[in-house]
């Protein structure tokens, strides 16, 4: 059996059918907070989902 690549990914993923969910921040409610949510996927199995959040800054100068 393989293994479904379900932790860290840019989607959220089930690791029960390997199912990537699209537009998964629509499964939490705030897209900065670091929570834990139940879904339920379309095969049938319920699993949880945890987001982790990374904040990078960028500057430049201003023009003169």
């Amino acid at each position: 059996m393989n293994e479904i690549d379900h932790e860290y990914t840019e989607e959220v993923v089930c690791p029960y059918c390997g199912y990537k969910h699209t537009e998964s921040y629509e499964f939490f409610s705030d897209i900065a907070s670091e929570e834990e949510v139940e879904i339920d996927c379309d095969c049938g199995e319920t699993f949880i989902a945890n987001q982790s959040v990374s904040v990078h800054y960028y500057t430049r100068k201003t023009e003169k």
